[in-house]
């Protein structure tokens, strides 16, 4: 006979089970549809036409990539540097050049990662129903895991990262904490906006450390990876001034707020006024619970250890803005790098309603609402997806037909003509350039390379 404790795990265990199989499948299924249907985008061209040409095909590797780092470099802010290394590597690899499946070939391989570390997350029992859902329920963040660009390459280590960083909270291993910022000092170089997020983290972990009044002891134990570090970090931040030099918007929004960026982080998988109205709310109510709750003493500072990042990354925000004027709040494309965080923080938000309410009254209570969330979320996702086309780059099919009606027909054009359908021509340079590459002819004017 088996025992009646185990056998609710068991049936709590095949639930979660089949959840997974629910939520991958519609993931999956979006994903494979994108790959199909969206063309190689606007950036994801420059990305390759510009970037991967210059460092692997112009020059060789150690020339083309000093060059990149140290001189002028024409539409720096589309060289996301890890993605454009491993979209290199991956054409030598391949033996190809200009293949869409080989080009966005290692922002899949990020996806499978995120997607196995959110599975491990979830059936380990160390993240919420809410949470697992949450992190995969994003069409806009999903989206960048189909385009071959470093935004969501970011947002897989910055996962990765905080998976890190929670389990030296709870551990007291402190080699967990050193893989957590290596973590996210590689997570930099899939993009440098990470920087804002990684001094959050050295926020947090050096008040921790002062109010447990473990820091010298610590920097004692950990001098020579924190040493290593550090020269690792200053090439990076003098590399993100680098490109920042030649485009100033890496941040986007100057005009804007502090409220504006929560609402704008907090908001990621809403793109409905109603939608994100709810969203909103949900926030809201879960926020002031929990602070009701820590009153009450029924949650501890500690269970927050991940949505506290959220606050020290707003006021560093705010004090990149409005204290040195550099910079801007992050807006769009950027804010998928906190995705994790955001999820994470919800989770936990979570956690402490089930530990706010008491016993039996937590299950009537949380059990329905959920089912709610969950089913919130996933109508989110499906409702926002449209697999055919990308939401920043929509005219990506335009771009391309239009390139090879010029082609095909033989036409003599020039670049005043390709104006007419966009009036930055960067939008055909990839399609340029592979028919370039490939038989030697420039739809601008006809010009047939030697």
């Amino acid at each position: 006979m088996i025992p009646k404790g185990k056998s609710m795990k068991l049936s709590e265990k095949h639930l979660k089970i089949l959840f997974v199989i629910l939520v991958t499948g519609i993931t999956l299924y979006f994903q494979v549809m994108r790959l199909i249907n969206i063309p190689i985008t606007w950036d994801e061209g420059l990305t390759y036409a510009i970037h991967c040409r210059n460092i692997f095909r112009e020059n060789d590797f150690v020339t083309g990539i000093t060059k990149y780092l140290t001189e002028f470099s024409e539409d720096a802010a589309n060289n996301h540097l890890l993605n454009t290394l491993m979209i290199g590597a991956a054409d030598k690899i391949f033996g190809t050049e200009y293949d869409q499946t080989v080009i966005r070939f290692p922002i899949c391989l990020f996806f499978v990662l995120y997607l196995y570390l959110c599975i491990k997350e979830f059936l380990q029992g160390k993240i919420s129903w809410i949470g697992f859902v949450f992190l995969l329920g994003c069409s806009y963040v999903n989206e960048f895991f189909a385009l071959a660009r470093g935004y969501a390459m970011a947002a897989t280590l910055v996962f990765f990262s905080t998976v890190m960083y929670k389990r030296w909270v709870d551990s007291g291993k402190d080699r967990y904490i050193v893989f957590a910022f290596y973590l996210l000092l590689l997570a930099e170089t899939a993009n440098t906006a990470t920087i804002l997020l990684t001094a959050s983290v050295a926020v947090a972990f050096f008040i921790k450390m002062i109010f447990e009044k473990r820091l010298l002891s610590i920097l004692k134990k950990l001098w020579l990876p924190m040493v290593i570090y550090a020269g690792l970090q200053i090439l990076v931040v003098i590399h993100h001034m680098h490109i920042s030099e030649w485009d100033e918007s890496l941040y986007a929004d100057n005009e804007g707020t502090v409220a504006d960026m929560l609402i704008n982080m907090l908001n990621l998988h809403a793109e409905t006024a109603v939608f994100s109205v709810i969203s909103i709310s949900i926030f809201a109510i879960l926020v002031a619970l929990n602070i009701y709750f820590l009153v009450k003493k029924k949650t501890k500072i500690s269970d927050y250890d991940i949505a506290i990042l959220i606050p020290i990354y707003a006021l560093i925000c705010f004090a990149a803005v409005t204290v040195t004027t550099e910079g801007g709040y992050p807006l769009g494309r950027v804010l998928i790098i906190t995705h994790p965080v955001v999820a994470l923080t919800l989770d936990q938000l979570c956690t402490g309603l089930r530990k706010g309410f008491d016993g039996e009254k937590a299950g009537r209570i949380l059990r329905p609402l959920t089912v709610l969330g969950v089913a919130f979320i996933l109508t989110m996702l499906i409702v926002n997806t449209d697999p055919t086309k990308s939401t920043d780059w929509p005219e990506a099919q335009l771009y391309k037909d239009t390139v090879y009606e010029v082609y095909n027909n033989k036409m003599k054009v020039d670049r005043d003509y390709f104006k007419k359908v966009e009036q930055n021509t960067d939008a055909f340079r990839y399609w340029r350039w592979k028919i370039i590459d490939e038989d030697g002819v420039d739809v601008y004017s006809e010009m047939v390379f030697d």
